[in-house]
């Protein structure tokens, strides 16, 4: 994937998924959606490893904060335009 921004809101997405998955079993006491909420969580964190990188010297980015316009590491610009 060589959009980092995209990457980011796929995995706050499959994160938020997670969450409500893991918080539904908790009040309904469903144990097999409660793994179904952590694997989501887990999965999350895969994904972000794998595509949240730079597309140019494809160095993982940080998953904290705002990305920014261009990459901390090689100074090339994030959205793909050069």
């Amino acid at each position: 994937m060589k959009n980092p921004f995209l990457a980011k809101i796929i995995t706050i997405a499959i994160w938020i998924i997670g969450v409500i998955l893991a918080c539904i079993s908790a009040i309904k006491h469903i144990k097999p959606l409660f793994i179904v909420g952590a694997v989501f969580l887990f999965g999350s964190v895969i994904f972000e490893m794998i595509f949240l990188r730079c597309p140019h010297c494809n160095k993982m980015l940080s998953s904290v904060g705002r990305l920014g316009d261009y990459c901390p590491f090689c100074g090339g610009r994030l959205d793909g335009e050069d």
